[in-house]
């Protein structure tokens, strides 16, 4: 129970004073046994949610892989790796997963921001990273976990582009992760980064793995949904247009899609769940507003000349000729539209369709007008 309460109260930052406070008022009330409940109201954790591996959407076999790293350098610090690196779109779930091993692991758990770690003047990064592992050291076993790796560990081959308080950051890191293995030290370093391939190579190296968090594949998307819905969509009339419509969204995207719906579902009084045809039309209106607002965005930001499928009239009809070229491009946009398991029985067979064409020839012979066809003939935006 005792280490129990020691981690806890370190993981809070609680002084020496506060710790004998809170352990003399708890031996006051009961002098017969400890209890790490009699504890809970004086102990303020470090991570504010209790995130368990259960609740984090993965599929299994990279859940065990990464739960299986730790688990290692836990047992065996001298032996194992010194940590690894998350890589993956952002909003899958890197910095969850973080969360849940460091409560699983009962470890302390650091997560030092850009401004923790860079000096405001030039030297003084090194010293930020020094009193950081000191911490570490301090109270571990701990998890320690790096995000935007790519900003805070930048190449020291960029040259003229390097940064010289990223080359603090690096070269002080690089001397404390070494150290801070030796003997029976426990830190475990985790860095996540959407671009691996710009952070350096000697902190790619020390943490010698690279492990991809993807997009969630179509049972893990109705997984999440559930999650935030708080009840089944198995079977629903909704089901798959829903499954369908966020193919390439990230668990955060469908968490903020539902709260959306919510919102929607409160301001009209719906209760979501009790009337499937109501709750059709409710999340078709967010999915249709969705696609409304990234098209606006694409046309604002980028000042893109943008035309959404109904404003299309070209068809392939109107386009006189190049029969061979439509039917190779008719071959790629339908493959396009496939859906997940259309898609996954090419990838069964071994097929490769490419989703692009290169168009060429000069000037005069529609081109442009050919592109703009397809986009009518398939329904894309354009």
């Amino acid at each position: 129970v005792l280490q129990d309460v020691t981690q806890a109260l370190s993981a809070g930052k609680k002084s020496l004073v506060d710790c004998m406070r809170i352990l003399s008022a708890v031996l006051a009330k009961n002098k017969v046994s400890l209890v790490f409940e009699d504890f809970k109201d004086s102990i303020s954790k470090n991570i504010p949610e209790e995130v368990k591996l259960a609740d984090v959407r993965l599929d299994s076999q990279t859940k065990a892989s990464i739960k299986a790293s730790v688990d290692k350098f836990m047992d065996s610090p001298k032996e194992a790796r010194k940590g690894f690196i998350l890589t993956g779109p952002p909003g899958t779930g890197k910095t969850m997963i973080v969360k849940a091993l460091a409560n699983e692991e009962k470890c302390y758990f650091m997560a030092p921001t850009l401004g923790d770690l860079k000096g405001e003047y030039v030297g003084q990064s090194s010293g930020k990273i020094k009193r950081i592992f000191a911490e570490a050291r301090a109270n571990q076993p701990t998890i320690l976990f790096i995000d935007e790796a790519d900003t805070v560990f930048p190449s020291r081959n960029m040259g003229s582009q390097g940064d010289s308080f990223g080359l603090d950051m690096v070269n002080q890191f690089l001397q404390e992760i070494d150290g801070a293995t030796t003997g029976e030290q426990k830190i475990f370093t985790i860095a996540a980064t959407n671009r691996v391939d710009v952070v350096d190579s000697a902190i790619r190296s020390r943490l010698s793995e690279v492990i991809t968090i993807g997009l969630p594949d179509k049972e893990m998307r109705r997984l999440i949904f559930e999650d935030n819905l708080g009840f089944s969509i198995k079977g629903k009339c909704y089901e798959e247009y829903m499954l369908e419509k966020s193919e390439k969204m990230a668990g955060r995207d469908i968490t903020n899609f539902v709260k959306k719906l919510k919102e929607k579902a409160k301001l009209v009084s719906i209760e979501l769940g009790k009337d499937d045809a109501i709750d059709n039309e409710l999340i078709a209106e967010c999915f249709g507003k969705k696609e409304r607002e990234a098209f606006e965005e694409i046309q604002r930001t980028g000042l893109i000349e943008c035309k959404t499928p109904g404003e299309i009239k070209n068809l392939f009809s109107d386009v006189i000729g190049y029969d061979d070229i439509k039917t190779k491009i008719r071959r790629k946009a339908e493959y396009i539209s496939y859906n997940e398991d259309e898609k996954l029985r090419f990838e069964n067979f071994g097929l490769e369709i490419s989703k692009g064409t290169l168009l060429y020839g000069p000037p005069g012979n529609a081109k442009s007008m050919l592109a703009e066809a397809v986009a009518g003939e398939f329904g894309f935006y354009f």
